[in-house]
């Protein structure tokens, strides 16, 4: 039986207001979403607006997005160390949330970096949160054990951003982030018609 490999990946950037692309580049499949974040940073300009996924997070370019004085939304990756913005003291985030629904307020991330972001965490529905749990435990391997506290982290959302609460609550953030679906939609499309893999 043949294995298909997949061998490149296509990143782009797609302006939502234009309804085009403005960056689009084929690259090598071993360049992961992490190391192509930082490449789109010249296409950012002062105002704009950047929505990502989970897998494009990192600090630097966090940090660029800052330095251009643009705005960013991103999911935020459960291992990332936060910390209270005026004590400098880290948060144990699982306690915040205990008898909370949602989270919003400023805080640092980054037991480095300590760059500071509005993060805004928001309970899954129940049964979006087991079958996260049953995904885990079933691509679980020896190599990796997931802990309880990874497992009890399952039932959350977690985004960041550097837009004010006065321009956007924490529900207009969510919807926000949404907005990046139209682009998951064009990605299905194409593996749909073009035959491409995973």
């Amino acid at each position: 039986m043949e294995v298909k490999r997949a061998v490149a990946r296509i990143q782009c950037v797609f302006d939502y207001l234009s309804g085009s692309f403005s960056y689009f580049g084929l690259h090598g499949y071993t360049e992961n979403d992490q190391s192509a974040a930082m490449q789109v940073s010249s296409y950012i300009k002062q105002g704009d607006l950047i929505i990502r996924d989970l897998g494009y997070f990192t600090f630097n370019s966090i940090e660029s997005i800052i330095e251009k004085k643009a705005f960013f939304v991103s999911r935020l990756p459960h291992n990332v160390s936060i910390f209270d913005i005026k004590l400098k003291s880290s948060i144990d985030i699982l306690k915040l949330l205990r008898k909370k629904n949602h989270f919003d307020g400023w805080v640092l991330i980054g037991s480095n970096q300590r760059i500071k972001v509005r993060l805004i965490v928001k309970r899954v529905p129940q049964h979006i949160a087991q079958e996260r749990r049953r995904k885990a435990k079933k691509n679980n391997d020896k190599r990796f054990s997931y802990s309880n506290r990874y497992l009890k982290l399952l039932d959350y959302k977690f985004y960041i951003t550097n837009v004010e609460e006065n321009v956007w609550n924490y529900e207009q953030v969510y919807k926000a982030y949404r907005v990046r679906c139209k682009v998951e939609i064009i990605f299905k499309s194409w593996k749909a018609i073009f035959t491409l893999i995973n």
